[in-house]
């Protein structure tokens, strides 16, 4: 899924989504993940696991008198619609986040050369909301980037 030639951020978000779909046989449940400008699902047709990668924001910083830093914030998005609420359904959701993660950590991003994971939050860890109203489980993962060259 290149993008040469768009804006960073679009560039890094594809990334991203080539690491996870590149990386079958890794995570304990599979999925496909999708480049998107919104993480909502119908959940009418919803079935399986969604793992939406979303532009979030960029930033820079100076790094010397003619240099800067830049930084680029994506959001995934795990969806999944749940049958019921307990800890047997949901735990191996939360695994996956953590999972999603783990993968992440230190990882530089192949398709964008210069770029390296930075940090990452998890917020919310998972929406009562959505499990309580909606019975989908949604938990949204922020990673920053930044590029080192």
């Amino acid at each position: 899924m290149s993008s040469a030639g768009s804006a960073d951020i679009i560039r890094v978000t594809d990334a991203v989504v080539d690491e996870l779909n590149g990386s079958a046989g890794i995570f304990s449940q599979s999925f496909t993940a999708e480049r998107k400008y919104l993480a909502e699902i119908d959940l009418q047709t919803l079935s399986g696991i969604k793992v939406y990668v979303v532009p979030f924001s960029t930033s820079r910083q100076v790094r010397s008198r003619n240099a800067t830093r830049q930084w680029v914030k994506v959001q995934i998005a795990v969806l999944s619609k749940v049958a019921n609420l307990s800890v047997a359904t949901v735990d191996p959701l939360m695994d996956l986040v953590q999972e999603i993660r783990d993968f992440l950590r230190f990882r530089p991003l192949a398709a964008t050369p210069g770029y390296g994971w930075q940090n990452d939050q998890n917020e919310p860890v998972y929406s009562g909301q959505d499990l309580h109203e909606k019975r989908q489980f949604t938990s949204i993962v922020t990673v920053d980037f930044v590029n080192t060259e």
